[in-house]
């Protein structure tokens, strides 16, 4: 449930006020992302942002249909990213690379959440 969720990410929070916390979602395949719309949970997906960005103020979102979730070559399965993905996805949250897939991750805050759910409501079209 949405606030036990949210309740969660504050209480972690909450216990450590020295560190600094950094928001992201990991990207996996477009055909598990696009399990989404086939089970009819885009609601949900946008309530679990909506609640990261609450607690956060800001996500960088990997978790949508790009270049990048679109090759296989970059996933040992549907949902586990092999390491060189991760480094690439690392630069991008540290702003180190420019990176060869240039959409690849989004910066989703309160102040544009809006037009990124609706990127995001859009970009569901491209599931099949």
């Amino acid at each position: 449930d949405s606030k036990h969720f949210s309740h969660n990410m504050l209480e972690i929070i909450k216990s450590n006020p020295e560190l600094k916390f950094i928001a992201f979602s990991p990207p996996v395949t477009s055909e598990m992302h696009c399990l989404i719309k086939k089970t009819g949970l885009e609601k949900q997906y946008e309530q679990w942002i909506k609640d990261i960005i609450n607690v956060f103020g800001t996500i960088h979102h990997f978790e949508y249909i790009h270049s990048v979730s679109k090759n296989r070559s970059n996933f040992m399965d549907a949902n586990h990213f092999y390491p060189e993905t991760g480094t690439m996805l690392v630069n991008r949250l540290q702003g180190t690379e420019a990176e060869k897939s240039s959409d690849f991750g989004i910066i989703i805050s309160r102040e544009n959440l809006d037009d990124k759910l609706d990127f995001l409501r859009r970009n569901f079209e491209e599931c099949k």
